[in-house]
C-alpha cells in the first residue's frame, strides 16, 4: 500500500515538474531577452550614484514590493492573458524573475516600470538624480499611487515625511 502511494506521489511530482518546465519554455523563456533589454535600458537611463535613491525606494516600497512591482509590470507589458490564468502566470513570472535577476537588476527593472525620470520631469522639471532629497522622496512616494500622492496634497506630505524620517533614521 505504501509503495503505491509513494509511486503515485512520485508521478505527481514528476508531472508538476514537467508542467513547470513546459510553462517556463513556452510562457517565460521567450521574454528573457525583453526583460534583460529593459534592465539594460534602465541602467543607461539611470546612470550615476543610485545608493541614496535605492535606500529611498527600499523604505517606500520594501524589497519584496520592488520585486513584485517589477515582475508584475514586466508581465503586464509582455503578456496578454486575463483572469485566473493571468494571476497564475503572474505568480510564476514573479518567481522566475526572482530566480533570474539579481537584486540590482530587479531594481533597474523597477526603475523602468516606475518611470521615475518621467514623474520627476513632469512635476519638478529635472531627472530624478538631479533632484534634492525631499523632491526625490516625493517622486518615489508617488509610484504607489500617483493621483493619491500627487505633489501638494496632504497625503503626499504625510507620505514624504514618513519616507524621509525613515531615511534619516537608517
Amino acid at each position: 500500500m505504501i509503495k503505491v502511494v509513494l509511486k503515485g506521489f512520485g508521478a505527481l511530482v514528476t508531472l508538476i515538474a514537467v508542467g513547470l518546465a513546459a510553462w517556463w519554455s513556452i510562457k517565460f523563456a521567450p521574454h528573457i531577452d525583453d526583460i534583460n533589454a529593459d534592465v539594460l535600458s534602465a541602467e543607461g537611463e539611470y546612470s550615476g550614484d543610485l545608493g541614496g535613491l535605492y535606500r529611498l525606494v527600499l523604505i517606500a516600497e520594501t524589497e519584496s514590493g520592488i520585486a513584485r512591482y517589477a515582475s508584475s509590470s514586466a508581465y503586464a507589458r509582455l503578456s496578454f492573458e486575463t483572469g485566473v490564468i493571468w494571476s497564475l502566470n503572474g505568480f510564476l513570472w514573479h518567481v522566475s524573475i526572482r530566480m533570474l535577476l539579481s537584486e540590482q537588476e530587479e531594481f533597474y527593472l523597477w526603475l523602468k516600470a516606475a518611470k521615475l525620470n518621467q514623474l520627476a520631469q513632469q512635476h519638478f522639471g529635472h531627472p530624478i538624480l538631479e533632484l534634492p532629497l525631499e523632491e526625490r522622496a516625493v517622486v518615489v512616494g508617488m509610484v504607489k499611487s500617483p493621483s493619491v500622492f500627487a505633489p501638494g496634497t496632504d497625503r503626499e506630505r504625510e507620505r514624504t515625511q514618513k519616507i524621509l524620517k525613515a531615511y534619516n533614521a537608517s
